[in-house]
């Protein structure tokens, strides 16, 4: 993928997964059950929410485009791991230990997708720990795969996010002041991670202000909250 913080139409269509033989159809589910994947983990390992999400971008974006990886070269459950150590790296103060990847992932990756709904985020990764042997073969391959997705992504690793952009627009456009503002902020937030995971990538595809005014506006209707007047007409 280019360096552009959007994905374009031709990037969204010329995947190297599709380039590779492999069905539009499957790529998306794959990737699809992939960022439930990354989240999943995320949560397990009591991650904040940006981070999970964070990964999530960079997981969509790394296979997308031309340039992107194929879904025939590179396992999926490798780079979600790696763009969830990555993005725990980043945060600066949220980074997962390898080992706890290692084990939650080995975890996950024997369930079913979507995984967890909602995951159990009291269990704990250590619980579910693999030989020496095993975690010094993984923790490698996590290893590298980190650097297969900063490579890929031209080490261009910024993912700004809508949700606190949301907060903000509703609270200027009066929805939090009335007696559901609660109930707007909560939607508006499952909306944006309904957006997060949705075939469309459209975390890739809409600027994050867009992202933020569209979940508002959806959940003020849906509450039957009215927005500013200036702002509505």
């Amino acid at each position: 993928m280019s360096n552009s913080i959007l994905a374009t139409p031709l990037q969204l269509s010329s995947s190297a997964s599709a380039q590779a033989g492999l069905d539009e159809q499957a790529i998306s589910l794959i990737i699809h059950a992939s960022t439930h994947l990354t989240l999943s983990a995320a949560l397990l390992l009591k991650l904040p929410h940006s981070v999970g999400v964070h990964a999530s971008i960079l997981l969509q974006r790394f296979f997308t485009g031309s340039t992107g990886g194929s879904l025939r070269s590179h396992d999926a459950h490798h780079i979600s791991a790696g763009a969830l150590y990555l993005a725990s790296k980043l945060s600066l103060t949220n980074a997962a230990s390898p080992r706890d990847i290692v084990n939650t992932y080995t975890y996950l990756r024997s369930l079913e997708p979507p995984f967890f709904n909602p995951p159990p985020n009291h269990l704990d990764p250590g619980e579910y720990s693999v030989s020496e042997g095993t975690y010094q073969s993984r923790r490698q391959e996590l290893f590298e795969a980190e650097l297969l997705v900063l490579r890929t992504l031209g080490f261009q690793t910024l993912a700004p996010q809508p949700y606190a952009l949301a907060v903000q627009y509703a609270q200027a456009l009066g929805a939090l002041e009335e007696q559901k503002g609660r109930a707007v902020a909560r939607r508006a937030h499952a909306h944006l991670n309904t957006a997060l995971v949705s075939p469309q990538l459209l975390f890739l595809t809409q600027l994050p202000h867009a992202l933020a005014v569209a979940a508002v506006y959806l959940a003020a209707r849906e509450e039957g909250v009215k927005l500013v007047d200036s702002w509505q007409s």
